[in-house]
């Protein structure tokens, strides 16, 4: 519960995907953006999944993305974790792609 007693539209997550506090989010905010880490925002069209990841750098099986994972220590967390995906920030794998000379 929030402090005004109402149900929560989102819950604040840190880092490790631990909720560390809840707050209350008019309902058009709610479908407007995404609440990340500590208070920060993720535009809803930076939110990507393995899929999404290798059609955006032209790579044609989405596993590339999870063997760079594993190869690279320097990819992004995942900024999600949910049962059937893992949930990028495309701004940090742009930028980490771009680093990498995998994307111009």
């Amino acid at each position: 519960m929030t402090p005004n007693g109402n149900q929560p539209n989102y819950a604040d997550y840190d880092h490790n995907h631990t909720i560390v506090g809840e707050c209350d989010i008019p309902t058009t905010a709610a479908a407007n953006r995404y609440l990340r880490g500590v208070g920060e925002l993720v535009d809803p069209a930076d939110l990507v999944g393995a899929h999404e990841i290798a059609e955006r750098l032209d790579v044609s099986r989405s596993q590339v993305v999870h063997v760079w994972r594993k190869r690279h220590d320097d990819f992004p967390e995942p900024i999600a974790t949910l049962r059937s995906a893992l949930i990028w920030d495309w701004s940090e794998v742009e930028a980490w792609a771009k680093a990498s000379g995998r994307l111009r």
